[in-house]
């Protein structure tokens, strides 16, 4: 157990991390058609999401800092989740970032690939 786990108990309060697209009623459907085989075997998935904010003051997810990263640390959490939920764990990843459209100090461009451990 963690040691936030270990917290939560202690208090009495539930802890939990907002990664709401396991509990949208279309994704639970799709969950249960993979684990049952009706669908067959997945042998790829892409989730597409971009980040690119205009140059303006204050905008948190272009500037290190108040954000901690760019789109990657920001929001691909919920996507990754989303495809560990829905095809398991992930053995590898690559990442790529870049400054593609604008000069923010925080990347505005990430791909991200990533490996499902499947076993055939």
């Amino acid at each position: 157990m963690h040691a936030d786990d270990d917290a939560a108990e202690a208090n009495g309060v539930v802890l939990a991390v907002g990664h709401c697209t396991r509990f949208h009623a279309v994704h639970r459907k799709a969950k249960e058609l993979l684990d049952s085989g009706a669908i067959g075997r997945p042998v790829s998935a892409k989730v597409h999401a971009s980040f690119w904010y205009p140059p303006e003051e204050n905008i948190c997810r272009k500037d290190y800092f108040m954000a901690g990263g760019g789109p990657v640390y920001d929001m691909a959490s919920h996507a990754i989740d989303f495809l560990r939920y829905m095809l398991g764990e992930v053995s590898d990843v690559a990442a790529f970032v870049d400054h593609v459209i604008f000069d923010y100090e925080a990347e505005d461009t990430s791909t991200l690939v990533l490996q499902p451990h499947l076993s055939r």
